[in-house]
């Protein structure tokens, strides 16, 4: 049985192993020869989840669509509104760019799928796309991972015997082991990167902090990630290793500040110099006449006040505080 391109990745198109594990997951057999609707984009809505992956690069696919056509029909499934409305499971960058290509319909495969089975076919950018950001496969993996808890961690009884028997015992998060060709270890580690705060979770995708480092940040509540993440905006810490990250969740409940951070880090922090704050007096203008009869200009003034302090500190040692 061939399998749509669409559904694998394309490391492995051809692995029937990687075949029979996406069609495990979805708890639907893949057909070659199901049929294709032409469908009004007007009629196409969004899977709700759709947020997860960027709408990358829509420009070059929309060239390709204006060369070529759509070769890779979307997989939808309707709605039960009137007139037919679809969603999109799959297929988003591909409806977007066609409306940039012109066109006003587009090829469609209509899947009857529940939502569990949906969830988990609008992630197949798993399988196909490898340019996603380690946030986007993470949420996909979680979203996957969810649905399969929801069916029992395997697909319903009239499909075991056929797919994956030897799956029987194992749990949602090995089978997605299986289908990504990763082990359960990495797996976990995309599943908890989900725990992070989005600043930190960006900082992954752009490799300022290393993937595994940002696996051990997630176990701290929001508030020390955040403290984190202020350490970093202040410049306290240019960077966080794998090892940081570990000492940081370690020595937890030794941070309470962003500088706590940098502590437990063993960071030495610069002293923040205290502003100092400047002293304003005004003396009565009849005080000034009484004992400065003379007009002065601001500069002999100062020059003066100085000379009488000086004095002061003089007398003042002399014969004590309580005779000034």
């Amino acid at each position: 049985m061939a399998t749509p391109k669409y559904n694998l990745r394309s490391s492995k198109a051809n692995d029937e192993d990687t075949k029979a594990a996406l069609e495990m997951i979805v708890g639907k057999s893949f057909s070659q020869n199901k049929q294709v609707t032409m469908i009004p984009i007007e009629s196409l809505e969004p899977y709700p989840k759709q947020k997860i992956f960027g709408m990358r690069d829509l420009d070059t696919l929309a060239e390709n669509i204006k060369e070529i056509g759509i070769t890779t029909p979307l997989i939808v499934r309707q709605l039960e509104v009137f007139p037919p409305k679809y969603q999109i499971v799959s297929g988003h960058r591909r409806k977007e760019s066609a409306l940039m290509a012109g066109l006003i319909e587009v090829p469609c495969i209509v899947e009857t799928l529940d939502d569990d089975q949906a969830d988990i076919y609008f992630t197949d950018n798993l399988y196909h796309r490898e340019e996603l950001l380690i946030s986007e496969r993470a949420f996909a993996l979680k979203v996957q991972y969810e649905a399969l808890k929801r069916k029992g961690g395997r697909p319903s009884e009239k499909n075991w015997d056929a797919m994956r028997p030897n799956l029987d015992n194992r749990r949602s998060v090995e089978i997605l082991s299986e289908a990504m060709g990763e082990g359960t270890t990495k797996i976990k580690k995309y599943l908890r990167l989900t725990e992070l705060e989005p600043e930190l979770l960006t900082k992954v995708d752009n490799d300022e902090i290393p993937m595994t480092a940002g696996y051990y940040l997630a176990e701290l509540n929001k508030e020390k990630q955040n403290l984190v993440l202020e350490s970093m905006k202040s410049g306290l810490l240019k960077s966080i290793s794998i090892d940081d990250a570990q000492r940081i969740v370690n020595f937890a409940e030794k941070i309470s500040t962003p500088d706590d951070v940098a502590s437990v880090l063993e960071i030495p922090i610069k002293k923040r110099a205290a502003k100092a704050k400047e002293l304003t007096y005004k003396l009565k203008p009849t005080i000034i006449k009484k004992y400065f009869p003379e007009p002065m200009s601001p500069t002999e003034f100062e020059t003066m006040f100085i000379m009488i302090a000086e004095f002061y500190e003089e007398y003042k040692d002399k014969v004590g505080d309580n005779v000034v």
